[in-house]
């Protein structure tokens, strides 16, 4: 999936893409419809763990504004976390990724309990019990 590449957009099945927007307690992910989405979507970078027993498991983090983020699930909820790479990358970090045998779409699951999946309602990118697939588009710069 990953190819030579570290940056990705991610494509919601429904043809929409994700980004970050601003919102009244902070940044938060919205899946958006885009002109030229591969040039304005959010470019996301992928981290392998460590822990090479975590197979099939990433860590999802982007830049926005003057801040690198990452996801992180908390108590079922997911949050934009300002990254910092000497932070620990503990399992509220990590998505089990699915191919779901749709071409190159993939469902991704919180590893942490409650699993949930990383999901679109009414456009806010959160996680719950509804999986929605993506696609991982290859965004080199």
């Amino acid at each position: 999936m990953y190819g030579s590449c570290d940056k990705f957009v991610l494509k919601v099945n429904d043809g929409t893409f994700v980004i970050v927007r601003e919102a009244d307690d902070g940044p938060e992910l919205y899946a958006a419809d885009l002109q030229n989405g591969l040039q304005n979507a959010l470019a996301v970078h992928i981290s392998d763990p460590q822990d090479k027993s975590k197979k099939n498991q990433i860590a999802l983090h982007c830049h926005h504004g003057k801040h690198p983020y990452i996801l992180k699930v908390i108590e079922g909820t997911l949050k934009l976390e300002i990254y910092e790479k000497s932070n620990n990358l503990t399992d509220h970090y990590y998505f089990q990724i699915d191919n779901k045998g749709a071409g190159e779409y993939y469902g991704l699951q919180s590893v942490v309990d409650p699993m949930k999946f990383l999901s679109i309602t009414k456009r806010k990118v959160c996680v719950s019990n509804i999986q929605n697939s993506f696609f991982f588009t290859v965004k080199c710069t």
